[in-house]
């Protein structure tokens, strides 16, 4: 039985949770297989214009409809997007109403390393600090990371959710002064392990980033949660569509509408 008040101080210190075991193999291994599939469909569109696949992201709701047995994929996904034990997470650690906001797979590239850049997810079209520091103290846009396989690629900035960046963590995340934003001297970082059916939640304006390795195999379902904003617009789904959500609960069809 989850401990919230534990859950609620560790998130609130660190600005990230890990609970083991969040889903059970046998869910795991549905997702897996939606996700492969997907990403699978995903390639052989790209090969048709491009020679290689060098992508590491497949956003999955823009490749679920080439599925025959596409509604029942799209109820199950629903489902464990709103998954009561992740929305009472995500109550516990959140003041603000959340909403969905995409549903991410990530995995290994096929050729080509990369270690990842560091950053905030508030940074992107934010060019002053003024306007990052406003969206990030303003709004809430948390990260639920489950391991489909056993993953240690995303390290963190512990605690730096609540707070602005030190000198040398500015000068990283927007290589200032000759350093680059995948430097390996960022400080005090954390790198989180999971196993199969592991999450973490986290909150998305942490400083953090996530590694790609070509011959390391990543299976990593992140599933987008946010409070709604004026100047970012969440990928665009079928999730909402009345056709299908007419198949949940109205207590899980909240999650959904913005």
């Amino acid at each position: 039985m989850l401990d919230y008040n534990d859950i609620k101080s560790k998130f609130i210190q660190q600005g990230y949770i890990i609970i083991p075991k969040l889903f059970d193999l046998e869910n795991i291994d549905r997702l897996k297989s939606i996700c492969a599939r997907a990403l699978d469909r995903r390639r052989k569109e790209y090969l048709k214009t491009q020679p290689k696949f060098p992508k590491k992201t497949c956003s999955l709701p823009e490749q679920i409809e080439y599925f025959s047995d596409y509604s029942e994929v799209i109820d199950y996904l629903q489902n464990t997007i709103a998954d009561q034990q992740i929305l009472s997470i995500l109550n516990c650690i959140c003041d603000r109403q959340l909403f969905f906001h995409g549903l991410v797979y990530f995995f290994n590239p096929e050729e080509l390393s990369w270690r990842g850049d560091w950053h905030r997810d508030g940074q992107i079209n934010a060019p002053e600090d003024r306007t990052e520091r406003s969206r990030i103290f303003s709004s809430s846009f948390i990260r639920v990371h489950l391991a489909l396989i056993a993953d240690d690629n995303l390290e963190i900035v512990a605690g730096s959710h609540a707070r602005w960046d030190t000198p040398q963590e500015l000068e990283i995340r927007k290589e200032l002064n000759g350093k680059f934003s995948d430097s390996n001297l960022m400080s005090s970082t954390t790198r989180i392990n999971l196993q199969p059916g592991d999450a973490i939640f986290f909150d998305g304006y942490s400083i953090h980033r996530g590694n790609y390795f070509a011959e390391r195999s990543r299976k990593t379902l992140a599933i987008l949660y946010s409070s709604p904003v004026d100047w970012d617009t969440p990928l665009t789904t079928c999730f909402s569509q009345p056709k299908f959500l007419k198949n949940l609960p109205l207590e899980k069809q909240a999650i959904f509408r913005k």
